[in-house]
């Protein structure tokens, strides 16, 4: 996926954002489901970046916790909620897609002051 973004000339930042977001909701679904595949689609458009990651089930709902200072896990939706434009998940076959929205802090006017 990185290699991807690099060739359409994402920004680094948004490069770097999409990586985290996509290891964290792989890493989410390989714990989370009984076995299976799980698939990791990337696309770009309208200065954002669009990745999904899906798994083939079964369907569980997908929220978003507080995981406490002492936890080792429990904060990937967290990292995705903070980095995300938009966020969602949705039912596909007996499997959940999440789907995220990136776009660079720059795109949306939050960068740095000129």
């Amino acid at each position: 996926m990185r290699e991807q973004l690099v060739e359409w000339n994402v920004e680094s930042e948004l490069v770097d954002n999409a990586e985290l977001v996509v290891s964290e909701l792989a890493t989410n679904a390989i714990v989370h489901t009984e076995g299976g595949r799980i698939s990791v689609v990337t696309a770009r458009g309208d200065g954002q970046v669009m990745v999904s990651v899906t798994d083939t089930g079964p369907h569980r709902c997908v929220r978003r916790r507080d995981a406490g200072p002492d936890e080792e896990s429990g904060r990937g939706l967290h990292v995705v909620h903070v980095l995300a434009n938009r966020w969602g998940t949705r039912l596909v076959g007996g499997g959940t897609c999440v789907w995220v929205h990136l776009r660079a802090a720059s795109a949306e006017g939050t960068g740095a002051c000129r």
